[in-house]
């Protein structure tokens, strides 16, 4: 279990054995002290991260938005009931602020008039679904790259001497019909439209 949380992002010492009565007990410390507090349940014991010496950058995570957005709360305010760095904190705010304003404008939201609350968790909806479509574009991103290099090795193959040969062989037992120079580019054709109609598709998703 990792907690973030903690001021340096750094696992406990050694890992503790506890009661589930414990467990929460431990964990309601951290939420006490923290206002933002996730839980990470792990399949398998990370003990490089057993070193009180070592630091661990952490992501800003869903739950600190609405505070970051809190403009009536200081940096400093902010910072402390986050267990983060001031800096960290002012850079981050900083980015996020204006990724906020432009979103209600878009959105056509108001911040004067709606409730603060309700807009911010709104955006953190969003911005969910938002990282969720880049992952899956992504993921498509990928497996048509991969398609693309099926095809440019198809089509080296339907180019190569043994290719041909093959072709040629069942040429001659009436294996196949027609010319054996018109099939080799006629199947590279088909190969190569495959890969412009790819590429066309990932242009279109990247605007």
């Amino acid at each position: 279990m990792i907690i973030q949380g903690n001021k340096g992002s750094v696992d406990l010492e050694s890992p503790i054995e506890a009661t589930e009565l414990q467990k929460d007990r431990f964990i309601n410390f951290f939420k006490a002290n923290y206002n933002a507090v996730k839980i990470v349940e792990v399949r398998s014991f990370r003990s490089i991260r057993l070193n009180p010496n070592r630091m661990f950058l952490r992501k800003f995570i869903d739950e600190e938005i609405p505070f970051l957005l809190n403009l009536d709360n200081p940096v400093g305010k902010v910072a402390e009931s986050l267990g983060r760095p001031i800096m960290t904190v002012a850079k981050k705010r900083g980015e996020l602020l204006p990724t906020f304003i432009n979103w209600t404008i878009k959105a056509n939201r108001n911040m004067v008039t709606e409730d603060m609350d309700k807009l911010i968790a709104d955006f953190i909806e969003y911005q969910k679904k938002y990282r969720e479509e880049k992952k899956q574009i992504r993921k498509e991103g990928k497996n048509k790259d991969k398609r693309i290099k099926e095809l440019q090795e198809r089509i080296e193959f339907w180019k190569s001497s043994k290719k041909r040969e093959e072709l040629e062989t069942f040429a001659r037992f009436g294996k196949i019909e027609g010319n054996v120079d018109d099939l080799i580019n006629k199947k590279i054709i088909e190969f190569q439209e495959e890969i412009g109609k790819i590429n066309l598709n990932l242009k279109k998703s990247e605007l």
